[in-house]
């Protein structure tokens, strides 16, 4: 396969999540973009080994699983909708958001297209890059991973009201939505 093609690929599922998001701001979606291009190679490198295998089958439903809900929140409420989704998964979708995620089929489809779509690259783009070149990446992520915390509170993101490091932490990832749950939780406490 050729590097350009590879690349390509690459780029395109690493951007992906950054564009279905919901008004996050270029400072979330430039996070976004290069967590998911370090996580894709992270787990082209753990695809390699029989229990990686299995990490990324989970790593895969769940990047499919932010997608799948972003195409369908997006489409609801709207190109906003990740600053109402806490108070929307708190009070409108309580467990009806399941069940109206479920029995859309357009998003159903949606989800199991870009779930082995996702699954596919991996697979493919694994024995194609070097050994050295994806576990770099792993690494990479790894240290990227520690300095988000650091830079919450280096951009005094710690005063803003409702959000926390965890909250922070996962905005910047390709898995996004998982903060909105966490803070629908609390809007209810």
């Amino acid at each position: 396969m050729h590097l350009f093609f590879s690349v390509f690929l690459i780029v395109i599922i690493a951007l992906a999540p950054a564009v279905l998001t919901g008004g996050l701001g270029a400072e979330y979606s430039v996070k976004i973009a290069v967590m998911g291009a370090l996580l894709l190679l992270a787990n082209m490198y753990l695809y390699r080994y029989r229990w990686g295998k299995v990490l990324v089958g989970v790593l895969t439903l769940l990047w499919g699983l932010n997608l799948s809900a972003s195409a369908f929140f997006r489409r609801e409420a709207g190109s906003q909708y990740i600053a109402d989704l806490p108070a929307l998964l708190s009070q409108e979708y309580t467990l009806p958001a399941g069940d109206a995620l479920a029995g859309n089929i357009g998003i159903t489809s949606f989800f199991i297209i870009v779930s082995v779509a996702y699954f596919g690259v991996v697979h493919l783009l694994s024995s194609v890059f070097p050994r050295r070149v994806i576990r770099n990446a792993g690494l990479s992520l790894l240290l990227l991973s520690f300095i988000l915390p650091v830079e919450y509170y280096a951009m005094e993101k710690d005063k803003t009201p409702g959000l926390t490091v965890y909250d922070h932490y996962l905005l910047g990832t390709p898995l996004y939505n998982l903060s909105s749950v966490s803070m629908a939780r609390r809007c209810n406490a």
